[in-house]
Parts: C-alpha cells; structure tokens; sequence
C-alpha cells in the first residue's frame, strides 16, 4: 500500500476510533450508542454500511437493532443464524458469535462456501466483511457488522482497533446495566488509546502531529530518530519549519496551506536535524478534522529518502553517459557508412574504366581474326567477353546494395499482395516456356517503402522460380501467417531445389551462393539486398529448406523505419 494511503485509511481509523470512544462516555442509551457506531464506522471511516445484530435466544438469528449507510434493503434479506445448522451461520457473523472472536471475509467474491449471502453482497457493493462480536459478563450477545468497497481490507492493524472498539463496547454496554463496573470501561478506553498509541510509535516511518499553525503537536520515537531528537520535548511545540531547510520552506509552507484548506499533499524537501545533518525526506500529509469538520491539524507521515535519491541521481547519471557513448557511437557509425559508401562508388568507377578497354579491345581483336583463326583463340575471347560481362554485373549489383543502405525511406500503405503479382509476372515473360502454378494469398497489406518492398517481392519470388526450373511444374505460394509474438510473418515457398541447412548462414552474405553459377545464373547479392531492406524495415528474414524439397523464406516488417 502506498504511503498516502495508509495515512488516509490511519486517518480513518483513528477518527473512528476516537469518535466511538466519546460516544461511549456520551450517549447514556443502548439503542442510540449502537446508532452512533454504525455512523461513525461509516461517515468517518468510510465503510459502505454498517449494522448490530442481537442475538433472539428464540429463532438463533441475528436481528438488526442498528444500520447506517447503503444498505438498501440487505440488512433485512439476510438472516444469519448463530449455530452450525445452515449455511446461514458460517460466515462472518455466525463464526464471530459462537467464538467470541472477530471473523472477516476479506474477499467475499471468491468466498462460494461460506459466505451465504454472498449474491446479494456483491449486488450492493460490499467486498470485504468484519464481524466483531459485543459481549456482556464475557459471552456473545450482539454483532457489529462493518462492509468495505474494497477486497483485503482488513489487516493485523485493523482487526486489532475493532477488536478494542468492540471490547469497548461490550464494556459499555455493561456500565449501562452496572454502573459499578464503569471502572472497566475507562480502563479498556485507556488500554484502546494505548494500542493505538503503540500501533504509531512502532510505525517505521516519522508520524506527527501538527496543529493548524505548523506546531508539533506529537511525534513517534522514528520522528525523533530523523530529528535527531533525544526526546519528544525538545521538538513538541516548536514548529515544524525550524526543521526545514531554508531553500524548501517556502515550498513547505504552501504545501501545509493546501492541507489546511482541505487537500492531501506530497512533497520531497530536505530536512535539517538538531545536531545539523541534513537529510531528503518526503512527507505525505492529510488533515484531521475534529466531529464539528473543521479541520484542527495535520497528520504526516514522512520518511528518508536520502539514500533512493542518491542511487535515483547515480541512474540519471550513468543513463546520461550511456546516450552520450551511444550518440558518439552512432556518429561513428555513420562517418564509417559513408566512407563503405564513398568506397563503393570509387572502387565502381576505377573498375569501370579498365573494364572497358578489356571489353573493347577483345572486341577489336575478334574482328582482326580471320574466319580459320585458331578455335582456342575464338574460345579465349568469348571466355574473355563473359568475365567482363560477369565483372559489369557484380559491379551493379555492389552499386545497388550501396543504394539499399543509403536510401531514405518513404513509409506508406503498401500491397504485398499486388507485388508478388508485377514480380510473377516479370518471371513469366523471362521464362515463358515453363509452367507455374502461383498462390497468392490477397490482401497482404505491409506498411513501409513500396520501391524497395518491390525488390523484396522481386528477388524472392524471382529465386523461387529460377530454382524450381528442373520442376514440371514450379509450385510458388506466397501467404502469411501469425507468429509467436502476436506479428504477421510474410512466406514465398518453392517446390525447387532447396538447400542444406548446414549452409543457411552463409545464404544472406554478400557473393554467398549454395548453387554453382553454371547451373544457376546470378551475383549473389540479391538475398544480401532482401535482407538489408528488411532490416531497414525493423524486420527479420530467415529461411528453411531441404535438399530437392524446395526452399520457405520468411519475413517480417516493423511498424516503423530501423
């Protein structure tokens, strides 16, 4: 439970608690004491509703002699009995007359086997239920019922106050018949103000008392430890901004304006102790109001927090380095990126120029030949033409895989359905002797750059279709699934000729091949390509294959650009 609300719920506790206690020395009659009870519990402790069950010796029911709040009729439905012989008597109120101790349900939702009227207490609201039982010459004779909105509601500490509330009462009500035992009943309102006197001094936190002009009124020994205060008197009666550092009471004192005026406040400042050490607290504080509601002081609760802000500032740090050593790094990254690229080109230039002289001047030298030259020679030349045209192809393809990495993406809505249908097009008119046999699953939608999902769609479908060629019919899907982690995986899978596994790491490199070039033509940077853009996509690529059973490729996109 956060620390304001334990001191709203100790608020209310201790208004209950001392508001019943008055009313027991106040109100001379039975009937009107239990009244007031039920009004108190409510009004001042917020319960729902709250009501006193006699027992009739006649029927062993509980009847109500007492209500106050939202009860709605509930009172009156229920009839709980006082022995074992139904249902009736198991829950609460049975349990706490037959044994003379308190009895909670502190979730009355999941409580199906002995909470009897548990339909009709969730329809009005009530989760949780106390049941304290009020005696006279040591044995049951009422119940004191109290309903709270919320589940687990009731602790160690709120069991021990209703149970000394309803020793209190049981007093009371016998001082009423014998006046002779008042005596007891003073005794068990001073033994009730001391639980609730020991309850805060063992509190690990400070809990003080301040009147409306900021005096120290009380303090717990845990107060006094932040203060460094040997004893309550040398703080009681001085007034709590002595304690505040100068730079924090102005902040302090507008906070302490906003509880008198009725609001909660929370606040961290730093406080000054009597021998000097300056410490981080932070204090939340609401205010207590005496029965005719003005508001007569302030009850904090505050505790060092000198320590978590230390290690909160040491985070902060260590973060603020952390972007500062990722800041350099990413320029770093990028420096190198652009001289790869710079690289790139220049490498592609300088090879250009050599390449085609090679390429002209074979060129001229097949012309010089005579139709009777040398075959050798003939085979030497086309040998010669291939290289270079080989050596032009693997300098397009660096160029292409230089412009993946640099250029800036366009995200938009985009139809991978409608571009798997352009790329088997394009492998229909290059092979237009073959059969296909293509599923395409429609309405796959992506979100991301529609040129370079294009060459995605281009270079997957276009390797499906070029490595099932040995296939009668090439056997082409493309569709989509849902992965593990709620995303949509994309699939084209092929009934070609698949791969060895052992060899996957090397599919998406740069001039990576499983196939030789004679049986399948290419540079080998069309996978290498797929995968840059995916990864530009925020996404992942992977694929899964066998020898002579095809091969299945499977990506994802990100909802944003890497």
């Amino acid at each position: 439970m956060l620390a304001a609300e334990r001191i709203k719920r100790l608020n209310r506790l201790y208004a209950v608690a001392s508001g019943i206690n008055e009313a027991i020395i106040r109100i001379p009659g039975e009937q009107q004491l239990y009244m007031e009870a039920c009004r108190i519990a409510v009004e001042r402790g917020g319960f729902l509703m709250a009501w006193v069950g006699r027992n009739d010796a006649a029927t062993h029911q509980l009847v109500p002699v007492a209500r106050w709040g939202k009860d709605n009729g509930y009172v009156d439905s229920v009839r709980i009995v006082t022995d074992t012989s139904s249902r009736a008597g198991m829950g609460p109120g049975g349990t706490a007359f037959r044994t003379g101790e308190a009895s909670v349900c502190n979730d009355i939702e999941a409580d199906t086997e002995s909470f009897a009227f548990r339909k009709e207490a969730l329809q009005h609201g009530y989760r949780s239920c106390g049941a304290f039982p009020l005696k006279q010459d040591g044995r049951p004779v009422a119940v004191f019922f109290v309903y709270a909105a919320e589940p687990l509601y009731f602790d160690d500490h709120e069991l021990t106050l209703f149970t000394s509330l309803a020793d209190n009462f049981s007093f009371a009500i016998e001082a009423r018949e014998r006046e002779t035992e008042r005596n007891q009943m003073d005794a068990a309102l001073r033994a009730s103000e001391a639980r609730m006197r020991a309850m805060i001094d063992n509190q690990p936190e400070c809990v003080k008392i301040l009147a409306p002009d900021g005096c120290i009124r009380d303090i717990n020994p845990a107060g006094l430890r932040i203060l460094q205060a040997d004893s309550a008197a040398e703080v009681v009666g001085r007034n709590v901004l002595d304690f505040v550092h100068e730079e924090d009471k102005e902040k302090y004192l507008a906070l302490h304006e906003q509880v008198m005026r009725g609001e909660s406040y929370h606040l961290q400042a730093r406080a000054v102790g009597l021998k000097g050490r300056v410490i981080w607290i932070e204090t939340n504080a609401v205010a207590l109001r005496a029965d005719a509601g003005e508001i007569d002081g302030v009850l904090c609760v505050t505790q060092d927090v000198t320590e978590s802000r230390a290690q909160q500032q040491e985070i902060l740090s260590l973060n603020a380095e952390l972007e500062q050593r990722v800041r350099h790094r990413t320029a770093q990254l990028e420096a190198a990126n652009q001289e790869l690229q710079a690289f790139s080109y220049s490498v592609a230039h300088d090879l250009r120029a050599p390449l085609t002289a090679i390429g002209g001047f074979s060129q001229a030298l097949e012309a010089l030949l005579s139709p009777t030259a040398d075959p050798k020679a003939t085979h030497y030349l086309a040998r010669m033409h291939e290289g270079v045209q080989r050596t032009s192809e693997m300098i397009d393809a660096l160029l292409s895989l230089a412009t993946v990495t640099r250029t800036k993406l366009r995200w938009e809505p985009v139809d991978l359905s409608a571009m798997a249908h352009r790329a088997f097009e394009h492998c229909e008119r290059q092979y237009p002797r073959r059969v296909f046999n293509t599923r395409i699953q429609p309405g796959l939608m992506a979100q991301g750059d529609p040129r370079l999902l294009q060459l995605v769609m281009d270079n997957l479908i276009g390797n499906a279709c070029k490595f099932s060629e040995s296939r009668p019919v090439a056997d082409v899907v493309v569709s989509s699934m849902i992965g593990p982690e709620g995303e949509i995986v994309y699939e084209v899978c092929d009934n070609g000729v698949g791969f060895d596994m052992a060899y996957a790491g090397n599919l998406f490199g740069v001039f990576q091949r499983l196939h030789k070039s004679a049986e399948f033509p290419g540079t080998g940077i069309g996978l290498a390509n797929v995968r840059r853009i995916v990864a530009r996509h925020s996404g992942r690529i992977w694929a899964v294959a066998k020898p002579d059973q095809g091969a299945s490729f499977y990506f994802t996109l990100g909802g944003e650009a890497a």
